[in-house]
């Protein structure tokens, strides 16, 4: 939820400090803060119409564009009318010097936007730094904001293709020409895969297509890199090694 200052005196709330006038968000899972809110004289949570457009344009001084596309985990990687989101501010700033449309923001305490207003979620090479229960509520919280009909697309590494690598002893000729990494043995790479970069949990096509269904998604299918029914959703990825790309609609 979105909430506004709308007295004359300044308010603490939670870690953040409103003077009147000033927004802040709330998660709508952070029920302790949301108790907070109820006890508090001279907040008011926003309408979810509002909600979106005000958020955008007294936080980040940007109207949103419509349709409203995401791009998590946007990196450096600036994609036209898409808005991107990356916990990192020396990102986001620099996508906003570049004209981009960007918002700082941790996934992990959920999506800036309001149930049923996102038409498109894309993420490449992002779900694995989130841990399996992350994970879950990432998908979920995707689930809640995507609007009837809304498509989110998947991209990550893969369990399978990496047992594959390892098999076919293919780790260190693809790490030494992809990223100038030096291995001595196959395990190195396999284990790099799943402890490296920051990763956490790795999926394969059969835990994250369960992990969807169970959420309530529909038509989940694997797709081919670049290639989706979804004229918004073709052409996204950047990074050939992405063996993993799952799309899932929300009905």
């Amino acid at each position: 939820m979105l909430v506004e200052n709308i007295g004359s005196t300044p308010i603490g709330l939670g870690n953040k400090y409103l003077v009147p006038g000033a927004t802040a968000f709330v998660p709508d899972g952070d029920i302790s803060l949301i108790q907070e809110i109820a006890n508090i004289n001279g907040l008011r949570i926003l309408s979810p119409m509002k909600r979106n457009k005000i958020w955008a344009a007294c936080n980040f001084g940007m109207v949103l564009p419509d349709p409203l596309r995401i791009n998590v985990g946007c990196g450096y990687v600036l994609k036209t009318d898409w808005v991107g989101l990356d916990i990192d501010g020396s990102i986001v700033g620099h996508l906003k010097t570049k004209g981009g449309f960007a918002i700082q923001c941790d996934i992990v305490r959920g999506l800036p936007f309001d149930n049923k207003t996102v038409d498109f979620i894309f993420s490449e090479h992002f779900i694995e730094h989130l841990g399996k229960n992350e994970q879950k509520f990432y998908l979920s919280d995707a689930f809640r904001a995507l609007k009837n009909g809304g498509v989110i697309r998947t991209g990550s590494p893969c369990i399978e293709r990496g047992i594959e690598r390892y098999v076919n002893r293919e780790w260190r000729n693809d790490l030494k020409k992809d990223a100038g990494i030096h291995l001595e043995y196959e395990a190195e790479g396999l284990n790099m895969m799943f402890h490296s970069w920051g990763h956490k949990f790795v999926p394969d096509y059969e835990y994250l297509s369960g992990v969807l269904k169970k959420i309530g998604f529909t038509e989940i299918m694997r797709c081919n890199y670049g290639k989706s029914e979804h004229g918004s959703l073709s052409n996204l990825e950047h990074r050939p090694s992405t063996p993993l790309i799952v799309e899932a609609t929300k009905p």
